[in-house]
């Protein structure tokens, strides 16, 4: 799913990292200001900065009607050559129907006071990519500006304007706005001229404005700065906590919320005007939802069958709700033209639905936040899903996913709430379901035969249900069937399986009715490490979100939907062979569940990992239990099985098994570098393996098994002093 703007949503955030990308922003320091001069005396240097945003301003003036007039103007600071890499080509968006846009200069000052104007020719106006993918969506132009004689100390700025002559809505305005958090901004100010005596919602959370009057207006403005970068702790901190907003499509509201309409019935009943007329249902329409339908006597069922319609067959048209326009295509339309957007694919399957006798709603969403209830706007909303009324409540349907399973939501638009717009009814806003409407599930199994020399021949079967299996559906519908193999090849890589696999099967990814099966053989020589006699079960990773040790999390730890997953595995041993295999794990907490068992009969062994998810997140105050939980994990799958001649053991005899089945660093690069010692080790490159190891406990001082393994190849090379030193650190 897109995730652009609505109307506006400007951040200077995007200008420092995305620029080009479509949001402009502004500035308004004249050539020869001091504000970053006064700005180092005050808070500190900035010289290794890449550039400094010495002044922005962002101006809008609102009228009545819906139009409006912007200006933005930048003064940047260039200090690197990263600076100028950054900047050396501005570009803006303007939609072309209804915009009177222009770019009023670029301009580079030089050290020596010479002013270098970028020159005409040096512009370039051009589709904007959502233009060029959907053309009958979107108008949307960007005017792109190469900067002219820009150099290191040079000093940046540009202004531009435009003029809106075509509201999106006739009558109402509104405004999203947040101010910079990250990067040097010595001073933002952000102008909103309204109409004296319009009511408005506003809403300003960390920052409050100065009103001001003056003739037909009244003027907000608000005056911001970004002085100091975050440390790298609290970097990480931020980035963990965005992460988990991400994911939850929870990302905090807007530093400046402003809406002209006065609630959400107001905004509903705009929207229920537009579509009113567009989904009656056309004969072709009533024809194929009679055809549909046919012989389902039971209304849930007739549902299905449209929305199983409507979802695989009619292709989504990736543009976010409100960019462009507001009103949907006729349903008639859509039908014939086989592909939409999201409302348009709601508008067909509405009409559908009618057609059969059934009400369906249209419902505008967010994928990225949560509805603030205070301020009724368009901005809140990226996307359209529907909303089938079903006794006291809704029955949840997207079509965009076009391979989801009936009634699934993807996540970031799970206990969400929702405008959902009845016919002649106010609307209301309504939270959406919490939990996918089947359980979460996956099925690995592998069946495999080791030969006495080392090679593995298995064949897999991989069994999925829930959101994985919409993503891998996705996946596999967009890929050509006879690329199937490379890209099953691709997901087993993915797994942590380095072998070859041949002779996949996959489930239509049309038929969401089932759960989602991959099943392929699977090939790998020298199969885990059976040059030294020891394998790891040939089992995926189970792998749970990561954590920083250096931080403490300031948002909870996703886990995603409740469910279960199981994996299983038999290989046959060659003859003669017994395992020695490590201990069963057997994890309980509130979050999660997770057991491993092993065994051993008739040649065969036996390996099942089953872990449980029972919360959708860990709470921060849960940090080091999970924490704790993560690593017995690793620690599991990390554990190699020995395999000896003779009798098997349920524990490790041998001393070099007790080294080979001790944990693994739980530091990426110290384990990266293990693992090269293992390699160096099989080609007989002492010295090489030496350095590895060498390299890994420095990384990681408590790697006791890397240590004890150093010991071992300085004892069997007559290093006793420095094989007795490996030990005592271990």
């Amino acid at each position: 799913m897109r995730k652009l703007a609505a109307s506006f949503r400007f951040s200077l955030f995007l200008a420092f990292m995305l620029l080009g990308q479509g949001m402009p922003a502004a500035l308004g320091v004249e050539p020869g200001g001091n504000a970053l001069e006064e700005s180092r005396n005050t808070v500190g240097d900035y010289s290794e900065e890449a550039f400094v945003m010495e002044h922005t301003s962002d101006r809008f003036q609102f009228e009545n009607d819906g139009t409006y007039t912007r200006e933005i103007r930048f003064r940047i600071r260039i200090q690197s050559q990263a600076g100028i890499e950054h900047f050396s080509v501005v570009q803006f968006a303007y939609q072309k129907s209804a915009d009177d846009f222009g770019v009023d200069f670029v301009r580079v000052t030089k050290k020596d006071g010479t002013v270098v104007p970028s020159p005409s020719d040096t512009f370039q106006d051009m589709p904007a990519d959502i233009t060029r993918q959907a053309p009958v969506y979107s108008d949307e132009r960007e005017m792109h500006v190469a900067v002219k004689g820009l150099g290191i100390g040079d000093v940046l700025e540009y202004q531009a304007h435009w003029r809106n002559t075509k509201p999106l809505i006739p009558g109402q305005f509104w405004l999203n706005y947040n101010f910079a958090h990250h990067g040097i901004v010595v001073e933002e100010v952000v102008e909103v001229r309204l109409p004296r005596g319009r009511a408005i919602k506003l809403k300003s959370a960390t920052l409050q404005p100065v009103t001001a009057e003056s003739g037909q207006y009244v003027t907000y403005t608000w005056t911001s700065s970004n002085l100091k970068d975050p440390d790298d702790k609290t970097q990480k901190q931020d980035d963990q906590k965005r992460a988990w907003q991400q994911t939850r499509g929870r990302m905090p509201e807007p530093d400046v919320e402003l809406s002209s309409f006065a609630n959400w019935e107001e905004l509903g009943r705009w929207y229920e005007s537009l579509q009113r007329d567009r989904l009656k249902p056309s004969a072709a329409i009533q024809a194929k939802a009679a055809e549909l339908t046919k012989g389902l006597s039971d209304e849930n069922a007739k549902v299905r069958a449209l929305y199983d319609f409507v979802s695989t067959r009619y292709r989504y048209i990736g543009v976010v709700f409100g960019l462009g326009r507001y009103q949907p295509h006729q349903a008639s339309e859509v039908f014939e033209n086989e592909y939409g957007d999201c409302k348009d694919k709601h508008t067909l399957l509405a009409s559908l639905l009618s057609a059969a006798g059934i009400k369906a709603y249209p419902a505008l969403i967010s994928s990225t936040h949560e509805v603030d209830q205070d301020v009724p706007s368009p901005a809140q909303f990226d996307h359209m899903i529907t909303a089938v009324p079903q006794g006291t409540g809704y029955l949840w349907l997207d079509t965009t996913t076009e391979v989801g399973p009936f009634g699934f939501l993807i996540p970031q638009l799970r206990a969400k709430h929702a405008l959902v717009i009845p016919d002649g009814k106010p609307a209301l806003l309504v939270e959406t379901a919490a939990d996918s409407p089947f359980p979460t599930s996956e099925r690995f199994n592998m069946k495999a035969t080791l030969s006495d020399g080392g090679v593995l021949d298995g064949h897999v079967e991989d069994t999925e249900r829930g959101d994985s299996e919409v993503f891998l559906r996705a996946a596999f519908r967009v890929v050509p069937l006879p690329q199937w193999k490379d890209l099953v090849q691709r997901i087993s890589y993915g797994l942590g399986f380095s072998g070859d696999v041949s002779d996949v099967n996959v489930t239509p990814p049309e038929k969401t009715g089932e759960a989602f099966q991959v099943s392929y053989d699977y090939k790998r020589k020298d199969y885990s490490d059976w040059s030294n006699r020891r394998i790891t079960p040939p089992l995926p990773q189970m792998t749970l979100p990561q954590v920083d040790d250096e931080i403490t999390p300031t948002a909870p730890i996703w886990l995603g939907t409740p469910g279960e997953f199981v994996f299983n595995a038999t290989i046959e041993v060659p003859k003669g062979y017994s395992p020695n295999f490590p201990k069963a794990v057997h994890l309980t907490n509130d979050f999660a569940e997770f057991d491993s068992r092993y065994s051993f009969d008739s040649g065969v062994i036996t390996a099942e990992r089953r872990l449980t998810i029972k919360l959708r997140e860990v709470a921060v105050s849960e940090y080091p239990e999970y924490k704790a939980f993560r690593k017995a994990i690793q620690d599991d799958s990390n554990t190699y099985t020995s395999l000896s001649i003779g009798k098997a053991s349920s524990n490790p005899s041998a001393y070099p098994n007790e080294i080979w089945n001790l944990p693994y660093s739980e530091k990426p690069e110290a384990a990266r570098l293990y693992d090269d010692a293992r390699a160096q080790y099989q080609r007989q490159d002492v010295q090489g393996e030496i350095a590895s190891l060498q390299k890994a406990v420095e990384i990681d001082p408590k790697f006791v098994r890397a240590w004890l393994w150093l010991g071992e190849i300085y004892k069997a090379n007559g290093q006793s002093d420095h094989a007795l030193e490996a030990y005592r650190k271990a």
